[in-house]
Formats: structure tokens, C-alpha cells, sequence
């Protein structure tokens, strides 16, 4: 809270208004479709942004003292970021039950039952003691053993991976999340190469495949015969021009 400012790692403008763009122009045609009326769109990457910032009930943190500033934490719970002896893990905790749950699981009991820790008011009241409290009963665990005994008590935790374990993660490539890049000149996909795919599933079946990066003028024939009806001694008329040929095309 105290540092200085700091950027997110991806450009999170560039990535969400086009998703509310493409919402919006859903919406747009199913007006259409209902009044015959069309529309003119403007989406602002800055008012995307300020939206985004308004997940949370800011004006209430900041009118109570709260720092702006979360970075890996909630502003008024222990949910958050803690390191163990060989990774971090980020747990969520928003409830009482949940809180000695988590407590029982780090097997320090006396904190679910500390005057200091009793409720969620409590607990935001002595926010950076329980924190504390918390990092020196992590600290004991690795990530394997602190997973296994807060999912078992169902306390929502997670490692905190690095991009070489999301790429390792066979979830993704299963999911088609994760995909291997390929290039129209290439029968096999690229050596270590990795695009994104489209990260949602169809009930009516996959999507197809892209080709990956065409070359230049690869689809001139599927292109210029399919919307311009031109055959095939058109189209080699346009890649070796003689002027007269060009003049009776058109």
C-alpha cells in the first residue's frame, strides 16, 4: 500500500473492452432484430478500466480508513497470499466457519478462538497482527501439505504457479486452451511453439483448426474467385499483368 505505483503485467484494456464490445454487439443485434433499429457502439478502453475498479465497493473501503491498495490481499480478511517452505499459495476466507477451518487446518486452534480474530469485524479491525499470525503457521508447511489439509477442511487454496507450469499444465492442452502453434508452410506445428485457443467449449463440437500464419497470397484464389467470381486465368492474368488482359477484366 505504501509502495510505489504499479502496472499490471498485461495490457488489461486492450483484453476486456473488446469482450464488452462483443457483448455489446450481441445485444445490439438482438435489438435490431426486435425493432429493426441499428446502433453505433463506442466502447472506451478508460471507461473500461474505471469498471473494472468498481468490482469492489471502493467508495466504502475508502471511507473507512482502508488502503486503496490490496495487491495480493483482501482489504478486510486474511484471503490473500502466504508463502510456505518452498512455493506461495493464495487462499479465500470470507466466513467464520471458514476462518476456524483454516485455522484448524494450520493446526493453530487458539486462533479461531481469539477475542482479537472473533468475527469478520474483528478480524478487519486486527488485520496486519492476523496476517502475521497466519504467515508464522504457513511458514511451517510445504505446498503439497498445506494444499492437501485445506482442501480437505474445503478452504478455497491454490498455488501460485509460474508461466513455466501453466505451459506444463496438461489441463490446457486437453482444454484447448493452450495449443500448439502452427505455420501454413509446415506440415508439423512448430518446434516449442505456443498460441492461445479460443477458451471456450461448444456443445455443438470443436472449432476448426486454424492453418496457422499464411504466406503471402496463399488464399488469393479462394478469395478473389469465391467474391469476385474470377477463374483461373483470371487470377494468373492479376499475378502476371499484361495490360491488355487487365483492360478486358474489366
Amino acid at each position: 500500500p505504501d509502495g510505489p505505483p504499479t502496472r499490471v503485467g498485461v495490457y488489461v484494456s486492450d483484453l476486456v473492452t473488446p469482450l464488452y464490445s462483443a457483448v455489446s454487439i450481441l445485444a445490439a443485434l438482438k435489438h435490431r432484430e426486435q425493432t429493426g433499429e441499428g446502433q453505433y457502439l463506442d466502447a472506451s478502453m478508460m471507461d473500461t478500466l474505471a469498471s473494472l475498479m468498481f468490482m469492489e465497493p471502493l467508495e466504502e473501503f475508502l471511507a473507512d480508513g482502508h488502503p486503496p491498495r490490496a495487491g495480493n490481499n483482501a482489504r478486510t480478511g486474511p484471503t490473500g497470499l502466504y508463502h510456505v517452505t518452498d512455493a506461495d499459495v493464495i487462499i479465500t476466507v470470507g466466513h467464520d466457519h471458514r476462518f476456524r477451518a483454516l485455522c484448524d487446518g494450520l493446526k493453530a486452534p487458539e486462533l479461531g478462538d481469539d477475542p482479537r480474530f472473533a468475527d469478520a469485524i474483528k478480524r478487519a479491525e486486527n488485520l496486519e497482527e492476523l496476517r502475521a499470525e497466519l504467515q508464522e503457521r504457513f511458514a511451517q508447511f510445504d505446498c503439497e501439505e498445506i494444499l492437501a489439509r485445506l482442501k480437505e477442511r474445503d478452504v478455497p487454496v491454490a498455488p501460485v504457479r509460474t508461466l513455466d507450469n501453466v505451459l506444463a499444465d496438461d489441463h490446457f492442452r486437453d482444454r484447448g486452451t493452450l495449443k500448439p502453434m502452427r505455420h501454413s508452410l509446415l506440415d508439423d506445428p512448430v518446434e516449442d511453439g505456443v498460441v492461445v485457443g479460443f477458451p471456450v467449449k461448444f456443445s455443438s463440437g470443436p472449432l476448426p483448426e486454424m492453418r496457422g500464419a499464411p504466406t503471402l497470397g496463399m488464399d488469393n484464389e479462394d478469395v478473389f474467385g469465391r467474391l469476385l467470381d474470377l477463374d483461373a486465368a483470371a487470377l494468373q492474368a492479376l499475378i502476371t499483368p499484361n495490360f491488355d488482359d487487365l483492360k478486358n477484366l474489366t
